[in-house]
């Protein structure tokens, strides 16, 4: 079996399913505007987790209001929402109807939210310590298909 056919088949599926060029703008190029209402994020995460104190106070300084549960273990809610295995970090949540794992940027979440894209939602795998600079992006976040299947949003990152 070739290791690189699930890789081949999720950037088949996205490039059919999604307009390439429409969606790398809409992400790339995020614009909120005050009028804007973000839908609320619920949030399941490790108890006594730094970095998801940090990450859920750079979601809040871009006006996303926060429901968030201490959990000793995601891996329920992150199997419910359809997100493999071997994505998981310290916290998954939901936003609107995507699924988020992990300390994704927060820009990257408005820019979802604004492209609508038909995808299960954006995941950063692993646990980050985030740093004085939350805006930068520590670890390579992922476009999660329906489908379970993952390729870069920021590729070359």
């Amino acid at each position: 079996m070739n290791p690189r056919k699930p890789l081949r088949n999720c950037i088949l599926f996205l490039s059919e399913k999604l307009p390439a060029t429409a969606l790398g703008i809409a992400l790339l190029q995020p614009i909120v505007t005050p009028a804007q209402t973000l839908p609320p994020v619920t949030v399941w995460q490790a108890p006594n987790c730094g970095c998801c104190k940090n990450w859920a106070a750079d979601m809040q300084k871009y006006g996303f209001q926060l429901e968030i549960y201490s959990v000793p273990d995601t891996t329920p809610y992150r199997r419910q929402l359809g997100i493999p295995d071997e994505m998981a970090s310290c916290q998954t949540a939901t936003v609107g109807i995507y699924a988020l794992e992990g300390n994704v940027a927060a820009i990257d979440v408005i820019s979802m939210l604004q492209a609508q894209p038909d995808i299960l939602g954006l995941v950063t795998p692993g646990t980050v310590r985030l740093g004085k600079n939350t805006d930068s992006r520590p670890q390579h976040t992922y476009i999660l298909s329906k489908y379970g299947q993952a390729m870069p949003l920021h590729p070359g990152q």
